[in-house]
């Protein structure tokens, strides 16, 4: 049975992906002075096809995956592929010092070379456009198999329109579900490190998932073995989250209509104040000044929850803790408090504005609704 299950691996008549090849280079040509750095690796023996995708880290002389240093492999072809190399800011790393490891991932059919020290491992390989949001930095991927605790995650990612240039962006995965991987897309050598800038509208990313139940890897061009973790992200326990948290564009969207309305009761109470202040000086007695006061605490309560809910960091602060809709409904019910016990409809002028607050409490309530089925 053992003898049959590794003939069909060498064979592969499903045509599934495999780890191709392994290899670890040094990188003590490359110019420390620099922070963008081009290496050509060379792959033994040659490819008889160029659709294949690479996926790798810079590591330490110790073996330990280094976060100092973005990575991306393109230009790929029979005899190899590039590496692109961009060092970031505040690092003492000198990458004169370090190495380069990375794994050639494609059907051995199409390329006719397959390694024997790694073919027990079953691969998946996922292909996603990400259009990047300025005030989002939290994205899922969906996954072809289900994930489950050991799987180890590796990415490669490229600018689109950028020739595979170095881009200045960390993908940094922020939790998994059994069919989702979530990642954090940040930008990098800003001032702001989670604003991602207007010209970098959408990457390409290239995800592999190894399953294994090995914890090494092993590497062919010099006959030893890597943790893999030095290549990727082994998934635990710990990073995993509820899988449907965090169901990022649809809470989004239905963020943005609380935002919408919210913000729509706060301007036409803001235009009644201002045209009280005009035509009623009378209004503004003792009792309707402490009322005011009220109003002022609550609208302030209500644009610090805007712009929170507004900033996908803070939003999943709020989803984990299951306040959205809680949140929502009480600086409703405060506002209509303070509304109430102004009493703005005896004036004639606001009657109108104030009726249209009435009109928006229906629409409130579906959101409140929708935000309540979330939970």
């Amino acid at each position: 049975m053992e003898q049959k299950k590794k003939i069909d691996v060498i064979l592969n008549k499903k045509n599934n992906l495999k780890i191709i090849i392994t290899g670890i280079d040094e990188l003590k040509d490359l110019d420390i002075n620099n922070t963008e750095h081009y290496k050509r690796i060379n792959i033994e023996p040659s490819l008889e096809d160029e659709d294949y995708e690479v996926f790798g880290s810079v590591i330490s002389k110790d073996n330990l995956r280094l976060e100092d240093f973005l990575v991306t492999f393109g230009l790929y072809d029979i005899n190899g592929f590039s590496t692109m190399i961009k060092t970031l800011k505040n690092t003492n790393t000198d990458i004169t010092e370090c190495y380069i490891l990375w794994m050639v991932i494609g059907n051995p059919s199409k390329l006719s070379v397959f390694s024997p020290r790694n073919r027990e491992f079953q691969v998946d390989c996922i292909k996603e456009s990400i259009t990047l949001q300025s005030n989002n930095s939290y994205y899922p991927v969906k996954t072809s198999y289900e994930l489950s605790e050991g799987c180890t995650i590796s990415v490669n990612a490229h600018c689109s329109t950028a020739n595979y240039e170095p881009i200045n962006i960390k993908i940094k995965m922020a939790g998994w579900s059994e069919d989702c991987i979530y990642f954090q897309i940040i930008e990098t050598n800003l001032d702001s490190s989670d604003i991602i800038s207007d010209q970098l509208t959408s990457i390409e990313i290239i995800i592999c998932v190894l399953y294994s139940n090995y914890e090494n890897l092993k590497i062919d061009n010099r006959k030893v073995e890597n943790s893999l973790d030095s290549i990727g992200c082994i998934l635990t326990e710990s990073t995993k989250v509820i899988p449907f948290l965090p169901l990022i564009s649809e809470i989004s969207n239905s963020c943005n209509e609380t935002i919408g309305l919210l913000k729509q009761r706060v301007d036409v109470v803001d235009s009644a104040v201002r045209d009280l202040k005009k035509d009623k000086q009378g209004f503004f007695d003792h009792k309707n000044h402490i009322y005011l006061q009220n109003l002022v605490k609550v609208t302030t309560q209500i644009k610090n929850f805007m712009t929170e809910i507004s900033q996908m960091k803070t939003l999943l602060k709020y989803i984990k803790a299951k306040s959205i809709e809680e949140t929502f409904k009480d600086l409703c019910e405060e506002f209509d408090n303070c509304i109430n016990s102004l009493a703005f409809t005896n004036t004639n002028k606001n009657s109108d504005k104030l009726e249209q607050l009435k009109a928006d409490q229906e629409d409130l309530t579906k959101v409140s609704k929708k935000l309540n089925l979330m939970k």
